[in-house]
C-alpha cells in the first residue's frame, strides 16, 4: 500500500538520476529522428511504449468524460511500467543505438509525469509544489483545452 504520489515522484527521480549519469558520461540524446524503435524488444520496453502512445487518447478521454482522476491513474500506470522497464533493462551500459531508444523512453516518461505534476500543482500555487493525487475537473479541462499539458 505505497502512496502513489511518492511512487510517481520516485520514477521521476530515477529518470533524472539516469539522465544525469548519461550526461556525466558524455551521452546526449540525438533526437527522435535517430531512433530505431525496432531495437526495443524487451517486453517491458514494449509495454512502456504502448502506454506512452496512449497519452493523447487518455487526455482526450479524461476531458470528454470529465474524469481528471483518469490522468492520475494513467500516470501511476506509466510509473509502474517505468519501474519494470528500469529493473529489466540496462540503460547506461546498453549498445549506443539501444541506449538512445531507452533514453527516449526515459525522456517521454519524464515529460508525462511533469505534465501531470504541472496540472496538479498549478492550481495550488507556489506554496505547495509537490504532486498531488487529484486535480479539480474544471481546472484540468481548462488546461487540456488550452493545450498546456501536451509535451
Amino acid at each position: 500500500s505505497e502512496n502513489p504520489v511518492y511512487y510517481v515522484q520516485y520514477a521521476h527521480a530515477r529518470i533524472c538520476s539516469v539522465l544525469k549519469k548519461l550526461e556525466a558520461a558524455g551521452v546526449t540524446f540525438e533526437g527522435a529522428d535517430a531512433l530505431d524503435a525496432s531495437l526495443l524488444t524487451d517486453p517491458s520496453e514494449q509495454a512502456l511504449l504502448r502506454l506512452l502512445s496512449a497519452f493523447p487518447a487518455e487526455i482526450a478521454a479524461a476531458a470528454e468524460k470529465y474524469d481528471p482522476a483518469r490522468i492520475t491513474r494513467y500516470v501511476i500506470d506509466i510509473a509502474t511500467a517505468f519501474h519494470r522497464f528500469y529493473n529489466a533493462c540496462r540503460i547506461l551500459e546498453a549498445d549506443p543505438a539501444v541506449r538512445q531508444c531507452r533514453m527516449a523512453l526515459c525522456l517521454a516518461v519524464r515529460s508525462v509525469i511533469r505534465n501531470d505534476s504541472s496540472i496538479q500543482t498549478k492550481k495550488r500555487g507556489p506554496a505547495n509544489r509537490q504532486a498531488h493525487a487529484f486535480a479539480h475537473p474544471t481546472y484540468l479541462l481548462y488546461h487540456i483545452r488550452q493545450g498546456n499539458i501536451y509535451p
